[in-house]
């Protein structure tokens, strides 16, 4: 493999990299929702423990599939772009901000209502039976998932729309 320096880099790089983000979030989501509904106890003792138990696996096989693969970009992508996913690309670069405000703003509004409210007694009764630390991984695993969903679905409406 050749080292391409960043300003050899072509939007189809970034652009590809930048999905296998998008692809390794969402299964990361899987893995932390599948995760925290098995620590929940739901379904213990039937089959849906051995769903739960091959939906991870099968998510974690692709996170690391996916991490493999987004290796090969590490002598293609500017450091910027790789760690911090800025990009030279004007439309990759929106698509990774979008994607990163949006999961900014679930976090935040929801370790606000988890923080302020986690411990009154009609949050507890909301989300009963779950623990708290259950409904924090569920809602790292919506971040997750909509981080990754999002560049998904920006990356398919352009493609799309060439």
């Amino acid at each position: 493999m050749t080292h391409t320096s960043p300003s050899e880099v072509t939007a189809a790089m970034e652009e590809d990299y930048l999905s296998l983000i998008g692809q390794s979030s969402i299964a990361v989501a899987f893995i932390l929702f599948f995760t925290a509904l098995s620590n929940a106890n739901i379904g213990q003792g039937t089959a849906w423990e051995w769903v739960l138990g091959g939906g991870t696996l099968v998510a974690l096989t692709a996170v690391i599939t996916l991490c493999i693969r987004s290796f090969k970009y590490t002598r293609n992508l500017n450091r910027v772009g790789f760690w911090t996913l800025k990009f030279n690309d004007e439309y990759v670069d929106f698509v990774s901000g979008t994607s990163l405000r949006i999961t900014c703003h679930i976090m935040m509004y929801g370790g606000i209502i988890i923080g302020f409210f986690g411990s009154d007694m009609w949050f507890k009764a909301l989300v009963s039976p779950l623990p708290l630390n259950t409904v924090v991984q569920l809602l790292v695993s919506v971040a997750f998932l909509v981080h990754g969903g999002t560049i998904v679905a920006k990356l398919r409406e352009e493609d799309l729309n060439e």
